[in-house]
């Protein structure tokens, strides 16, 4: 048999074979066809050009441009200098004099929303936009919420853990003022809490309402009822949801520590039969 060079066509086709072999066992799960059209995606080498805009800068520009070049070559795509025959056209729009402005555009990352921010963490907005409604943005007002006699302070609160179906969970609240908390959730795979979480979801509780209706119970230690613990029933909703509503319960036993319970109805809040997360001042 006559052996003979083959051409790149043929090598990248070659290759798109092999890699179809290693995968197509599992191409059943979401992730790994994720990554599958992924790698597949960059063996093919497009190719590309730039469109220069009427920017402030035109080296700042072509300095961005440059890089962003750099590594679309390392993947194997192709410049040309002719835009009619680029499969892709490049460009870029910026403005020195509006740099510090705040401009986002809300995306999603599966199911997830991720809201743009700027260099230094806080949230960015615009006319094209959302504003963030995961984080928190009250201002003072001297305490956390009263519960019953005990002021809890404008401070962060992190919860013992409690365990179920074979993972746990952790919550920490970050009273901004009497009425809001930045509400974090982390998940453990084991029932111990121990390693790093799972999962960590972080989100704006707000116009917390503590009412006078008072509840009574043990409180959960280590797995068993404690000693009785009065408190007394409160709501709050979500800064990213109005329309949803936290039914709580909270327990003080002074300003550093607190018990409280959660649930998304008032039946399964009144339902707990003890005061479940125990929470200390961090």
């Amino acid at each position: 048999m006559e052996n003979k060079i083959k051409t790149q066509f043929e090598l990248e086709q070659e290759i798109k074979s092999s890699l179809y072999q290693l995968y197509h066992k599992f191409l059943q799960f979401d992730a790994n066809q994720d990554n599958f059209r992924d790698t597949f995606a960059k063996l093919k080498g497009y190719k590309y050009s730039f469109k220069f805009e009427e920017n402030q800068d035109s080296l700042i520009e072509k300095n961005i441009l440059f890089h962003i070049g750099e590594y679309l070559n390392s993947i194997g795509w192709q410049y040309v200098e002719d835009s009619n025959e680029a499969e892709i056209l490049i460009a870029m729009q910026y403005s020195i004099s509006n740099s510090e402005k705040k401009f986002t555009k809300v995306v999603k990352t599966g199911s997830q929303q991720v809201v743009d921010t700027k260099w230094d963490g806080t949230a960015k907005k615009d006319e094209e936009g959302a504003p963030n409604t995961t984080t928190c943005t009250g201002t003072s007002s001297g305490s956390g919420p009263t519960i019953g006699s005990v002021a809890l302070e404008e401070a962060t609160y992190l919860s013992s853990f409690f365990a179920y179906s074979g993972i746990s969970k952790k919550l920490q609240l970050a009273f901004k003022n009497s009425t809001e908390a930045q509400y974090t959730s982390y998940t453990y795979g084991d029932t111990s809490c121990s390693g790093t979480a799972t999962d960590t979801a972080s989100m704006c509780m707000n116009t917390i309402t503590v009412s006078s209706t008072a509840v009574t119970k043990p409180t959960y230690v280590d797995g068993t009822a404690g000693d009785n613990a009065t408190g007394y029933n409160a709501t709050a909703s979500w800064l990213h949801d109005s329309t949803e509503t936290a039914y709580l319960q909270f327990s003080a036993d002074n300003a550093s520590v607190f018990w409280f319970n959660q649930s998304s109805t008032e039946s399964g809040r009144d339902s707990n039969s003890v005061w479940i997360f125990k929470f200390t001042k961090q």
